[in-house]
Parts: C-alpha cells; structure tokens; sequence
C-alpha cells in the first residue's frame, strides 16, 4: 500500500495545479478539505496518508453515506482526497471519477418535476440539466419524505 506524507503530498497536488491552471479560489477549496483531513490524521495519531486513511477520513465525516446521498459539496469533498490519493498512487490527478446519477421522479410528486426538466430541456444545455436534476432532487426527496409521513395521519382524520 502506498503511504506518503501529507504535507509533501499537497504540495506536489498544488504544483500539479499551478501547471493546469487552476484558480485560486479552487484550490483554496482542497486546501480546506485537506486541512480537516490533517486534524483527523494528528488526532487519530495516523502520520502517513494511505487511500485508506483518506476513506476512513471521508467515512467519518460524512458518517457512512453513499456516495449518491452526498450533496454537492461533500461530493466535491470526495474529489478533494480523491486527488490526493491518485497523485499518491499514480502521480497524476484523474478526469472522471463516479458514474453520473441517475434522477427519477416518480407518480405524481414527480410529474411538475420531470415538466420543469423537460422544458427546460429544449433551451439549456445538458450540463446545465444534470444540474438542476441534482438540485431539484433534493427538494423531491423532502417532499416525498414529508409525504409519506403525513398520510398514514391523513388517512386517521375523519
């Protein structure tokens, strides 16, 4: 398994930025993810950075969830020690790494959903729809949550 230490690690991360040209507000972003990653390995007394502390670290954090249940910033959370993990191991920072979503909006909860998208779907561009598709999920989960915990009650009411 290949170990490193955290510090000389980022640094190669951020050469690797300065050379692609990331913004500065960006990997102001990493720095940030990797700052909280730096407290959990001096509290966990863990001195090198493995792909296992970096999952241990994201499984603490984000308590377990599927990558699915992320929001948008914890998923960006997960590319942050993602990177570092690939330039650990390979020396190169990886493109794609997770299988686009899959957003289904079902009955008729999902029918002024599934009408937005569709609309929208004739003047936006297809990035821009996975976005709002990722957006308006969240708000489709709540109220199907809401729904479900409301009926059963209805349903008792004379």
């Amino acid at each position: 398994m290949e170990q490193g230490i955290l510090s000389e690690l980022r640094l190669r991360v951020e050469a690797i930025f300065q050379t692609k040209m990331y913004k500065e507000a960006c990997i102001k972003r990493y720095n940030h993810t990797w700052d909280h990653l730096y407290e959990y390995m001096k509290t966990n007394a863990i001195k090198f950075y493995s792909r296992q502390t970096g999952m241990n670290f994201l499984n603490e954090w984000h308590r377990n969830k599927s990558f699915n249940e992320l929001t948008h910033r914890q998923q960006e959370r997960v590319r942050h020690v993602e990177v570092l993990t690939n330039v650990l191991e390979t020396g190169t920072i990886r493109r794609n790494r997770h299988v686009n979503k899959e957003f289904v909006f079902e009955g008729e909860l999902g029918k002024p959903f599934n009408c937005f998208i569709e609309s929208e779907s004739h003047r936006k561009k297809e990035s821009s729809l996975t976005r709002y598709k990722e957006r308006i999920n969240n708000l489709y989960r709540f109220y199907r949550k809401k729904i479900s915990l409301w009926q059963p009650l209805m349903r008792s009411l004379p």
